[in-house]
């Protein structure tokens, strides 16, 4: 399956978001913006998806991040890679625990599905609780 946009991600089932992060890379972190999207949530995460959250903003020289919401960068993680929680694979990893006190427990996971496209899984006390999209401003 060839991904071309973050709006056909939004298509996709949970079981096909899966498949395709299980077929995903781990290989560099995207630099600069990113422009997000939350997938298949509950109504009230999907809206504060549209309305609040935009994306991401990667600092590589520094490897952390910032959530972009509302216009401010808010929200601060510290970029590594780790085996993912998902399929114990190669993962890039955005972790809140010692940058956030709103997001402290919450851990992301990334791969690359397309070129300048991440597919992504947020983990809540180590348990999945959404899937998002970002990609690669140009």
């Amino acid at each position: 399956m060839k991904i071309t946009s973050l709006k056909e991600l939004e298509q996709l089932s949970q079981k096909e978001l899966d498949e395709l992060f299980k077929k995903g890379t781990a290989g560099k972190f995207p630099s600069g913006d990113t422009n997000g999207v939350v997938l298949l949530q509950p109504f009230f995460v999907k809206l504060f998806g549209e309305l609040v959250w935009k994306g991401k903003s990667f600092d590589l020289s520094n490897k952390t991040l910032t959530n972009r919401m509302l216009g401010l960068h808010l929200i601060n993680g510290k970029l590594s890679t780790a085996k993912s929680f998902f399929d114990g694979k190669k993962a890039l990893l955005i972790d809140y625990r010692k940058t956030s006190k709103i997001a402290g427990d919450v851990i992301d996971e990334i791969r690359e599905v397309s070129k300048g496209i991440f597919l992504g899984r947020a983990y809540k006390t180590g348990v999945f609780f959404a899937s998002f999209a970002l990609e690669v401003r140009k």
